[in-house]
């Protein structure tokens, strides 16, 4: 008995296990219900209806109507209409919204349960209109900023972004969330604010949803850009430069520098929220130069937001060559974006340079002598810098000139008519004297500054038929004022050291051209010449310069007959002349016996003609001059002379070109607006 008690508990058992083992999972229902119908519609809705026939085993979470134009709507895809929760066996929703009149829809139930969405079959209608959106409210941030969330409330909300159309001062702004009581859209990046100069800071708004469009302004208060200032080491011109700061994108912004010549729009290369990157395109006046930055409609004056380097010339370079050509230099850090945003100057500050692009080589530069307030000028040995911030580069180019004659000066501009005003020059203690009408000027070779001396008040010219240092320190000048019925020429000293013109007993001759003047420490001597009839003279007039009187010395003449204008020269305690015979046509030299008062001829000379200049200059032992197409040396020892090409860019006049002598040079007027200077090193 206990043995069967035993088994049947084990049997009870063994059939309980194999019972548990047989056991059947029971299947998931899902819910089951009716097609989707339209149990009411109108102008301003449609309200949609179904008939639930099964729960299903599920928990039901959601149900609703999806509908649209697709034969198959679904949520998600389509517009929707929903209620949270567990229907009724009969359930219906209005829907105001996503419908226009006439248009053909599609509509299916749906019920969303723990583990899946059932739709039923679709159903289609055509509708007659729906309410559609209608406005509550607007929250915009405050400040605001580009990509900024704004979110609108409202009733009757599509809840598919492609229905929406929303415009921001009329750019398109993205739809980004829709919900039952809002939808939501994102501030646009290319909003234009310039138009907010001329009316108030607010935004206008254009909404169109499913159909339906309204407009909205709204006052904004957009975050203001900031600046940070720059701390690197410096950027190259070649380089693309950053601004940095925050806030700081727009459409519109633009970077400009401004210096007394103009402004300069920097071309952008990009604009992004904390940084703005440019092109240094302009000349400007500092490393670290101020700039106005016009973001979203305001400016901005920025100061130590960048830092440049300048631009360097390459050391040890030596150049020769003549002035008017273009001389190529080599730099670093030329500014690329325009060859006039760079510059070089010379340590002559008379000289203007222009530079020029070397096709070859971008670090290469081409330099040339431009013309300045009418005319060139240079020195013989100058060096030429790049200029960047208003300072020269560390290194120079060292510049020699080969011409013979070289632009050094320009005329004060009340010389500029002494050509037609028949103007006079000459030398004393090593500085030019130049005369125009009743004006004295002043040539000083060390300086090369043309100077106006003194106007005096004489009614007339002080000195258009000579002027002649001599040695007493004195200057004498003669003029020709024509005065109807006059037999005589005023004649003056003018002293340099006192600045005093006094008028002497006149010159008891008239002449346009007297063929050599010149002085001893006695006597001052006008010979020959010509009236202005064109007859010509060969008296002699001397003017005692202790008794203030002059008298004619009719058997005194020039050992030659002349053509027009001789030059006397001081050489070796002698004074000399240089003149040309009428008829040999041959030059020659003689010199003055003062004792005797007369002229001997020591050597003849086979010259081209005489100067263009009224001077000529001493160097050693030998005599130079230039005619109009030559450069003439004469050795005053041997009498050789020595002939070389130089054409003298000048206006020819029948009168002597003005000239003075000084240091071992000597320096003409162009008869334009250029004193030219010789250096008889480089004949």
């Amino acid at each position: 008995m206990k043995s069967f008690s035993h088994l049947f508990v084990l049997l009870s058992l063994c059939a309980g296990w194999i019972a548990c083992h047989n056991e059947e999972t029971v299947p998931l229902s899902h819910p089951r219900f009716s097609v989707a119908y339209v149990q009411d519609i109108d102008a301003k809705r449609v309200q949609f209806a179904a008939n639930v026939f099964e729960f299903g085993s599920e928990e039901i979470l959601e149900y609703g109507f999806a509908f649209g134009k697709d034969p198959n709507p679904r949520k998600g895809s389509s517009e929707f209409v929903k209620q949270g929760g567990k229907p009724d066996a009969f359930f219906s929703l209005d829907a105001a919204h996503g419908l226009k009149n006439l248009e053909k829809y599609y509509v299916t139930a749906y019920m969303i349960t723990k583990s899946n969405t059932v739709y039923s079959e679709a159903f289609e209608f055509t509708s007659q209109g729906s309410k559609g959106f209608i406005f509550e409210n607007m929250m915009i941030p405050d400040p605001l900023y580009f990509r900024d969330t704004i979110t609108v409330y409202g009733k009757n909300i599509s809840r598919l972004p492609i229905n929406y159309s929303i415009f921001i001062e009329g750019q398109i702004a993205n739809v980004i969330k829709t919900t039952d009581t809002f939808f939501q859209f994102l501030v646009p990046e290319d909003i234009n604010f310039e138009p907010f100069e001329f009316r108030e800071r607010t935004f206008q708004y254009n909404f169109q949803i499913d159909g339906k469009t309204f407009n909205i302004s709204k006052p904004f208060n957009f975050r203001k850009p900031t600046f940070k200032t720059y701390t690197g080491s410096g950027s190259n011109f070649n380089q693309v430069l950053t601004l940095q700061g925050d806030y700081l994108e727009d459409v519109n912004l633009k970077i400009v520098f401004k210096d007394g010549a103009g402004e300069f729009s920097l071309p952008l290369r990009g604009i992004f929220k904390d940084y703005i990157r440019f092109l240094p395109a302009a000349r400007f006046d500092k490393p670290d130069p101020t700039v106005e930055v016009t973001i979203r409609g305001e400016q901005y004056i920025v100061e130590n937001g960048f830092r440049l380097n300048p631009t360097q010339l390459e050391p040890n370079q030596s150049l020769t060559g003549r002035f008017s050509e273009a001389f190529s230099v080599q730099v670093s850090n030329l500014n690329p974006h325009a060859i006039f945003f760079n510059k070089a100057i010379a340590s002559n500050p008379l000289t203007h340079l222009e530079l020029y692009e070397d096709p070859n080589s971008p670090n290469r530069v081409n330099v040339r002598i431009e013309p300045a307030f009418g005319a060139r000028v240079v020195s013989r040995n100058m060096k030429i810098f790049m200029e960047t911030f208003g300072e020269p580069s560390t290194h120079a180019v060292d510049l020699t000139f080969t011409d013979q004659f070289i632009p050094v000066a320009v005329v004060h501009q009340d010389f500029f008519s002494a050509p037609k005003n028949e103007g006079n020059s000459t030398t004393l203690d090593g500085v030019g004297y130049f005369f125009n009408q009743n004006k004295i000027f002043t040539f000083e070779p060390e300086t090369n500054n043309f100077n106006l001396l003194l106007t005096d008040n004489f009614n007339g010219h002080l000195a258009n038929t000579f002027a002649l240092g001599a040695p007493n320190g004195r200057i004498y000048m003669a003029g020709n004022n024509q005065e109807q019925g006059r037999t005589n020429m005023d004649f003056f000293q003018f002293d340099p050291i006192s600045k005093r013109i006094s008028r002497l007993a006149n010159l008891p001759v008239i002449l346009n051209f007297p063929k050599v003047v010149y002085s001893t420490p006695q006597y001052l001597y006008v010979e020959g010449g010509f009236s202005p009839t064109g007859t010509e003279s060969s008296s002699r007039w001397r003017y005692s310069i202790q008794s203030n009187n002059w008298v004619e010395q009719s058997n005194k003449s020039i050992p030659e007959s002349v053509i027009k204008r001789h030059l006397t020269f001081q050489f070796e305690g002698k004074l000399w002349l240089l003149g040309r015979s009428e008829t040999s046509e041959q030059g020659f030299l003689a010199t003055f016996n003062e004792s005797t008062e007369t002229w001997t001829t020591i050597s003849t000379l086979s010259i081209p003609s005489l100067p263009v200049t009224n001077d000529v200059m001493i160097i050693g032992t030998k005599a130079y001059y230039n005619t109009l197409h030559q450069s003439v040396a004469i050795d005053l020892q041997t009498f050789e002379v020595i002939i070389t090409p130089m054409p003298l860019h000048i206006s020819p006049t029948f009168r002597p070109l003005l000239s003075v002598r000084s240091s071992g040079k000597y320096y003409i007027f162009d008869n334009f607006r250029s004193i030219l200077e010789f250096d008889p090193a480089y004949f």
